[in-house]
């Protein structure tokens, strides 16, 4: 397959199209201060796709870690937070739909929203939520 790799594409369309509304990274939060509310760019697949003979395609996906970090004093837990940022990051990618550099052509792309995570500390509580970009990519 002559085809780049597409997971370096889809990062930089991701942190171009969502860093300026919420600081997201690859991976791991980096920094002095940690955000109380950030994305974490976390499992990326790419599979190929041998059914068009003429050409092979990538089948890709990357997951999207949202933390949203509070004082436990006072907190109910509510996701309220965490599901805004969902939806404005949902809304930025349907607006601008995907583009990618290098040649890579999107065909297709489908989100999905897997069910988040709450961790509550003696000084905190941690609400995590997730969504899923599945891509066609030519």
């Amino acid at each position: 397959m002559n085809k780049t790799l597409p997971n370096t594409e889809i990062r930089k369309y991701l942190y171009n199209t969502i860093n300026s509304t919420i600081p997201i990274f690859d991976t791991r939060v980096t920094g002095i201060t940690q955000p109380s509310e950030y994305i974490l760019m976390t499992t990326q697949t790419a599979d190929v796709d041998k059914t068009n003979k003429c050409a092979y395609r990538w089948d890709a996906s990357i997951l999207l870690d949202f933390v949203v970090i509070a004082d436990r004093q006072g907190n109910t837990g509510s996701r309220l937070d965490l599901d805004d940022n969902m939806d404005i990051v949902r809304d930025l990618i349907e607006t601008t739909g995907i583009t990618l550099g290098e040649g890579l052509e999107v065909v297709w792309y489908r989100l999905s929203f897997p069910s988040g995570i709450t961790n509550v500390t003696e000084t905190e509580v941690v609400q995590r939520g997730f969504i899923r970009i599945e891509l066609k990519i030519n």
